[in-house]
């Protein structure tokens, strides 16, 4: 299976978005013992936020992908110009 750029970017955002999902909760968990756990916690938060800033900049990188068929090579001729 030929995996193209966009692909890979649709999913590591599903990815991402799984893991925020799981961090947000571990902070939460965390969160209810914050003496026990106020750094893990932190981290969690930190990694989450980190995560939703990162996924609005691969979905706008993603739009940027055409399709394998669109591509062309600046200075190389597509086939109906042959």
């Amino acid at each position: 299976m030929y995996l193209t750029g966009a692909d890979l970017i649709d999913m590591t955002v599903q990815q991402l978005e799984m893991l925020e999902e799981i961090l947000r909760a571990d902070a939460r968990a965390f969160s209810e013992e914050r003496d026990l756990a106020g750094r893990d916690a932190r981290r969690c938060r930190e990694a989450t936020d980190a995560i939703r800033m990162l996924i609005p900049k691969l979905v706008a990188a993603r739009a940027t992908q055409q399709p394998r068929g669109q591509l062309q090579l600046p200075g190389c001729a597509n086939e109906d110009e042959l």
